[in-house]
């Protein structure tokens, strides 16, 4: 697996793979940006533990089938650690291949084209407070049929779908445990959450 850790800034425009199964987790209070139009990229899986991670243009694939591990396809945050990532500037995330996204901290997809092809399983709070949010005509929704897309499965957790958003998942379902405070947020002209 790579590793990048630190407080700075790297930027990385022209296309980064690795081999199969290996992957890459950011760590520290830095910033990743990835991505350019025509750019494509893929790993295993992509964990983002802390800091905040960008993909801006172009195409980046995640793999992992993996479920019930730390290496699911996507993770962001931690039970300790609060994360960001961002899908902006028409790129897509590609996690068709994939078996499990996690978000334990901020994800969002952001602006007309930018795309997050969900996997199998995505859930939003569970080792630590989530929030997804798809607005400004972004887009979430499989690529093929189906997904479970869980928001509050063991921690609070908040989905926003706003300013012509779009979102769809096979089965949607919020407040998994009672414990949990979950609250999804559908708002502004063209915005719309379908559950197929």
């Amino acid at each position: 697996n790579w590793s990048i850790n630190g407080t700075g800034s790297l930027v990385v425009k022209g296309p980064i793979s690795n081999g199969t199964g290996t992957g890459l987790t950011v760590a520290g209070a830095g910033a990743l940006n990835l991505g350019a139009s025509g750019v494509n990229s893929s790993f295993y899986h992509l964990g983002v533990t802390s800091g905040n991670v960008e993909l801006n243009g172009g195409q980046l694939s995640l793999t992992s089938t993996e479920i019930l591990t730390s290496n699911v396809g996507l993770m962001v945050g931690s039970a300790s650690t609060s994360a960001s990532f961002t899908v902006v500037g028409g790129a897509l995330l590609d996690m068709d291949a994939s078996g499990a996204a996690i978000i334990d901290g901020e994800a969002t997809v952001l602006g007309s084209l930018s795309t997050w092809n969900l996997p199998l399983y995505s859930a939003v709070g569970v080792n630590h407070t989530g929030h997804l949010t798809v607005s400004d005509e972004g887009i979430v929704a499989p690529k093929g049929s189906g997904s479970l897309l869980l928001v509050g499965l063991n921690q609070n957790a908040v989905l926003d779908v706003l300013g012509g958003g779009t979102l769809t998942s096979g089965i949607g379902a919020l407040a998994i445990s009672p414990q949990v405070s979950a609250t999804a947020n559908v708002s502004g002209a063209g915005t719309k959450w379908t559950v197929q």
